[in-house]
């Protein structure tokens, strides 16, 4: 009898350590996603605060930066869906990046352009981009939160 308790309460322990180790790999691939996109945020946020060239090319390198590092990281187990995910978000930021942000950049610079007008081009071009990235970001966040309730990840 005393060795079936052993065993038994060797077997839940095992069970528990197995449980919690994939609980923080799939928390640990969940972070590496959001740590990308994050490095995107803060560029993009530099970008929008000082509209130019340098700037921009400077985002670009890091979306694609990320879209390598989420490609060629090891997907947790099997989750292909979560990474693609975050890589289909990433290119629609690559997309903005190249089809959007040089539109604003030029209306930045144009010297002929009076204020009202200005504003008012600036305005349109960035409620296109969000109204764009609201949806791209929506199609991500119920891939991730599928990921974090299969997962039990308390998603901040």
């Amino acid at each position: 009898m005393r060795f079936f308790l052993v065993s038994f309460f060797a077997f839940c322990m095992s069970n528990s350590i197995v449980a919690q180790s994939q609980l923080m790999e799939a928390y640990s691939y969940n972070q590496l996603i959001i740590n990308e996109q994050s490095k995107i945020g803060s560029e993009a946020f530099y970008f929008i605060k000082k509209v130019d060239s340098l700037n921009l090319k400077i985002l670009q390198f890091q979306i694609k930066k990320s879209i390598a590092v989420v490609e060629n990281s090891k997907v947790f187990n099997n989750e292909t869906e979560f990474q693609q995910a975050a890589i289909e978000l990433f290119n629609h930021y690559l997309k903005t990046s190249r089809e959007v942000y040089p539109e604003l950049i030029k209306i930045v610079e144009d010297p002929e352009l009076d204020y009202k007008d200005f504003k008012a081009k600036k305005d349109a071009l960035v409620k296109k981009a969000a109204a764009e990235e609201k949806i791209a970001n929506a199609k991500f966040a119920l891939v991730q939160e599928k990921f974090a309730k299969k997962y039990g990840i308390k998603l901040e």
